[in-house]
């Protein structure tokens, strides 16, 4: 089976070209709003006399355990800076990606057409970034903001390494995870246990070559991980672990589903779509079933991401163990959304040029409500589009099950949200929305044409039987689906947000020139905005960088202890939050706003303390957010946005 040809490498260069160049219109904002840019890391190395002033930088070490993050660092040494790098492997990772999801959705569904759906799909539908942790970085999050980083290329070569897999190519395969494995372990970690529980249980264990392969694997990722990734911080003393969980459940972004309401009231947007998307995965499967081989290699390797997130649930939950915290487990979800978006690419795909007419409009709708709305997973459509393909009177059965239940879910919560207390966490028009496929992207007033061309496309294919021109009608819709995708990003048309960018980007400029080598700064420690690349000046620090960044990735007590003393410096401690409190509706923005509050309300005191005993040298405040006694210093410079206050340190 012939998997590349002049045109089909023609298209995906085609595609990743397309978004990258309308993704790379936000690399100037990128790099003055992030703090953990790689240029801060390749400058910290730089500046070792600077490093441990600058609060936050001390977990930049880290970029050291990935290939991806320390290759900024080899080019930065010939010439070649980190912003210029960005493009490069912005442009690369996004090529990756493309060829990566063509190539494994090519073997599964052997059609062109569907791979290319998939390819869209998984680069542009919010499905494909699905996962228990909320971690934000599955596929689709290199779409909306292609990230240079590690998780992109980390994630690209182990979808590659399975697509070697599923050709029963396990040397290639397991070489290929390894790769993955240098630039971002954890992840590397979910495709490698996808892999090896596929290897056991297809009995290709027999063969020598496969066993040595993996031998070498288990070595050589044995070997990296007690050289390159052994943390400094075990050789010093580590905050006690009960400190630690507590510190963590109150400020995670990904670690504690529980305590992010991810069953409860945000489970429309997570929960239900992942289950609905492993139990359609499993009924596709047997709508059409491959070889033995292959489908065991599916099932097998979903139930083992499903039991990796499981037991890392029970185990976060119940017996916390450090170490397990921060591999994560329940992110091997995404691995599950990569599964069923190549499925379910396969059936729009298919469907698309079935002689039924009901069944093409069925599936554009179902494709583009994928592409255009949040999460993107209309259950009932995708429901409908499985029972009408499946010639299996199981699935069939099964399909009915799953839209029954889609319907009874809405009627039932809308009926008994003011009954029970748990289901009044439930929004009932956001839960609406989620059956069909969630709340719509935002949308500018340029788009509307580009919907008007839409409409007429699905028009013309639902009646395209007649002229038999369906295929290269459905490859102009998703085409259109993959130029006008880019435009409706709030982040790249929004004026405002550019122009702070800019604003913050003239503060940097200004205090690089105009002010001391030695001076420290205090900027607006509610933001968390990058500050060294640009300026080569000191930064006193901010919530984030005190309290979670540094903390929670390098528990040492001389990092736990230091940023809890400059929060306290504010009023702050989080000694003030039971644990329990982790569980309350919105908890991490009621913290955020209190430490708001007790900045806006900076006394005196507080302020001379901090320029006499902690030697800030200049405020940069955010002019929507001043603390009224920072406007008594004197105001050396502003914009529109933001302006720098000089103490008389």
């Amino acid at each position: 089976m012939k998997i590349w040809n002049k045109n089909i490498v023609s298209i995906l260069a085609v595609i990743s070209c397309a978004l990258f160049t309308f993704k790379a219109i936000d690399f100037e904002n990128q790099r003055v709003f992030d703090k953990f840019h790689p240029a801060n890391y390749v400058e910290a190395s730089k500046s070792h006399s600077h490093y441990q002033d600058d609060w936050g930088m001390q977990v930049l070490p880290l970029y050291d355990r990935s290939l991806t993050m320390r290759s900024y660092k080899l080019l930065d040494s010939i010439g070649i800076t980190p912003i210029q790098t960005d493009y490069i492997f912005g442009f690369l990772v996004t090529l990756l990606l493309a060829f990566s999801i063509y190539r494994l959705s090519f073997l599964i569904t052997k059609s062109e057409l569907a791979a290319y759906t998939s390819v869209i799909l998984g680069l542009l539908s919010k499905v494909s970034n699905l996962n228990l942790a909320r971690y934000g970085h599955g596929l689709e999050g290199y779409a909306r903001f292609i990230s240079p980083y590690s998780y992109g290329w980390a994630h690209g070569l182990g979808i590659l390494g399975l697509s070697y897999a599923y050709q029963r190519n396990f040397p290639v395969a397991f070489l290929t995870i390894f790769l993955s494995f240098l630039c971002h372990p954890s992840i590397a970690f979910f495709y490698s246990c996808f892999c090896a529980f596929s290897f056991v249980f297809s009995g290709e264990v027999k063969q020598r070559s496969n066993i040595i392969s993996f031998l070498l694997f288990l070595f050589s990722v044995l070997i990296v991980y007690t050289t390159v990734l052994s943390p400094a911080g075990l050789q010093v003393q580590m905050v006690p672990d009960e400190i630690w969980l507590n510190q963590v459940r109150l400020l995670n972004y990904h670690w504690f589903p529980s305590a992010l309401s991810l069953f409860t009231s945000e489970a429309y947007d997570i929960f239900m779509p992942l289950l609905a998307g492993f139990i359609f995965s499993l009924l596709i499967v047997y709508t059409e079933p491959p070889k033995r081989w292959k489908r065991l290699f599916l099932i097998s390797g979903l139930f083992t991401v499903l039991g990796i997130s499981i037991f890392g649930y029970i185990f976060i939950e119940i017996v916390p163990i450090k170490s397990v915290i921060l591999l994560s487990p329940m992110r091997s979800q995404t691995i599950v959304s990569l599964v069923f978006i190549i499925l379910i690419g396969k059936i729009i795909s298919q469907q698309v040029d079935s002689p039924t007419l009901f069944s093409t409009p069925l599936a554009l709708t179902t494709f583009i409500l994928m592409t255009t709305t949040r999460p993107g997973f209309p259950f009932i459509l995708i429901g409908l589009l499985v029972l009408i393909t499946s010639s299996s009177r199981i699935t069939k059965v099964y399909s009915g099950i799953v839209i029954g239940l889609s319907v009874a879910s809405i009627i039932f919560v809308k009926h008994l949200s003011g009954i029970w207390e748990p289901l009044a966490e439930f929004d009932t028009e956001r839960l609406n929305l989620g059956i069909m496929g969630g709340a719509w992207k935002p949308i500018g007033f340029e788009q509307r044409w580009i919907w008007v061309f839409m409409l007429v496309i699905v028009l013309a294919l639902s009646f395209s039987y007649l002229v038999r021109l369906k295929k290269a009608s459905y490859m102009a819709l998703l085409a259109l689906v993959l130029f006008s995708y880019p435009l409706s990003q709030p982040y790249l048309k929004n004026s405002e947000h550019i122009a702070k960018a800019r604003d913050f980007a003239s503060i940097q400029n200004w205090s690089k020139k105009e002010t001391p080598a030695d001076s420290m700064f205090l900027i607006d420690p509610v933001a968390n905005y990058s500050w060294r690349f640009q300026t080569k000046r000191k930064n006193f620090g901010n919530f984030w960088g005190w309290l979670h960044d540094s903390f929670c990735y390098l528990p040492t007590s001389k990092l736990h202890t230091e940023g809890s003393r400059r929060a306290l410096l504010f009023g702050f401690d989080l000694k003030d939050y039971p644990p329990k409190f982790a569980y309350e509706k919105s908890h991490l923005s009621i913290i955020e706003m209190d430490f708001a509050d007790k900045y806006l309300n900076l006394s005196q005191e507080q302020v001379w303390h901090l320029v006499e005993d902690e030697g800030i040298d200049y405020f940069i405040v955010d002019n929507s957010r001043i603390p009224e006694v920072i406007k008594s210093l004197d105001l050396v410079f502003s914009n529109y946005y933001f302006s720098v206050y000089k103490s008389n340190n």
